[in-house]
């Protein structure tokens, strides 16, 4: 579980990039869930919108617990490589 120091313990997470693949054939390149047709930036929206992982889990078939863990730590990982910009107007 990931500590307000920054330290985390990635030994019970799926290595995302085993199940996070980028295709030019499927969906124009997105970022989806290796064998399947569903976007990450689709499974974050849903829960985004409220949908809990079970509710994923179960409307949508091809979807494992470790696809859906795998999507939270690509999104993750994109947010802690991506450069912090102020969101304060002027």
């Amino acid at each position: 579980m990931a500590e307000a120091n920054g330290n985390h313990d990635d030994t019970r997470c799926t290595d995302w990039r085993d199940l996070i693949v980028h295709n030019p054939d499927i969906l124009g390149g997105k970022a989806t869930i290796r064998g399947t047709c569903l976007a990450v930036d689709m499974i974050l929206d849903d829960l985004a919108g409220g949908h809990t992982p079970a509710e994923l889990l179960e409307s949508l078939p091809t979807l494992s617990e470790d696809g859906l863990r795998a999507c939270l730590a690509y999104a993750s990982e994109c947010v802690r490589e991506t450069q912090a910009f102020s969101l304060e107007s002027a």
